[in-house]
């Protein structure tokens, strides 16, 4: 979210799917079977999409150094086969 070169839409989408996620009612309630949790990990889904589009490799690499600061020593082969499934 603190990243300037990610388009403002972007950052808009994920805070919505966040919040909708949250938020108590839902466009499909959870009390229908099956299909009541379905709109959840839908909207998640929408959001990954419109992220992963703006994921440059000077995001991945600051996002790596985060990492890195946070969580000391990580498998670079396990970041990078994690990351590319996500995108």
């Amino acid at each position: 979210m603190k990243e300037k070169s990610v388009s403002l839409k972007t950052k808009a989408s994920i805070a919505g799917a966040l919040g909708y996620c949250i938020f108590p009612l839902d466009a499909v309630p959870d009390l229908m079977p099956l299909v009541g949790f379905t709109d959840g990990p839908g909207v998640l889904i929408f959001a990954l999409t419109q992220v992963s589009s703006n994921v440059s490799p000077e995001i991945k690499a600051k996002a790596k150094k985060q990492l890195k600061e946070w969580f000391g020593s990580i498998d670079e082969a396990e970041l990078n086969n994690l990351s590319d499934s996500l995108l």
